[in-house]
């Protein structure tokens, strides 16, 4: 440390890889901009903040899966916290129904789901950037980055076409990275080609994460803090 403090703290900063919380103020807003619908499926459940923005609208049905069992337990803590304790004049609580099935998106079983949700929203993982403890993630089961393109991801595309009704709407959240060997990762566009293959591309917008400068922010995303939201329609 005595000799290049600046330095080891710089590339500390680029490689850390934090987990973050999607902000479920963000999902509550694309979900009534961008959708229209009462059921809603995402593959994973973002440490149940996906939910709780479910909680804060008029959709009635959410349907999640995941690898992390304290995600999906929570899931039905806060379903029961809404439906028992919150008194809203808003929201109607009692209309609204969660299941979130311990289990990785890729193999999910689609049979009683077929052409049922009216929308699909999530920031899928980011391959081998954030790792967390746990079993069954992705990356551990295709640890090579072209076998989880077309493992993880393609396949849990094709499951949501399967799922999602004609004319409804499918979208993601992504954004190239720099990895811990300090390369570029270029997930965005081979994610969103692997989209295409199922999906009409509507339109692509940004997502700015963070209002201020800090010297603390990780520099591991490539040209600033932001996330690429691709929005897709199923064909009719």
């Amino acid at each position: 440390l005595d000799k290049d403090i600046k330095g080891f703290w710089n590339a500390f900063m680029m490689t850390c890889s934090t987990p973050s919380v999607f902000n479920p103020y963000t999902f509550k807003f694309i979900l009534e901009n961008f959708y229209n619908g009462k059921k809603l499926f995402c593959p994973v459940i973002g440490w149940n903040s996906y939910q709780l923005a479910f909680h804060n609208t008029t959709w009635e049905e959410f349907v999640g899966t995941d690898v992390i069992p304290e995600a999906v337990n929570n899931g039905k803590v806060l379903y029961d916290y809404y439906l028992k304790t919150i008194d809203n004049q808003f929201f109607d609580f009692k209309k609204q129904s969660v299941k979130n099935y311990l289990c990785p998106s890729e193999k999910f079983d689609t049979s009683k789901y077929k052409e049922y949700f009216d929308g699909v929203l999530f920031s899928p993982p980011y391959y081998n950037l954030e790792i967390y403890d746990s079993e069954n993630q992705s990356v551990d089961t295709f640890p090579k980055y072209e076998d989880w393109l077309e493992g993880y991801w393609e396949t849990t595309v094709s499951k949501c076409y399967e799922m999602l009704k004609p004319g409804k709407t499918f979208g993601f959240l992504i954004r190239d990275y720099v990895d811990i060997a300090m390369n570029e990762v270029n997930i965005s566009y081979d994610m969103k080609k692997v989209a295409e293959k199922f999906f009409t591309l509507v339109d692509t917008y940004q997502v700015k994460w963070g209002a201020r400068k800090s010297s603390r922010t990780p520099k591991k995303m490539i040209g600033g803090n932001y996330e690429n939201f691709y929005l897709y329609t199923k064909k009719t």
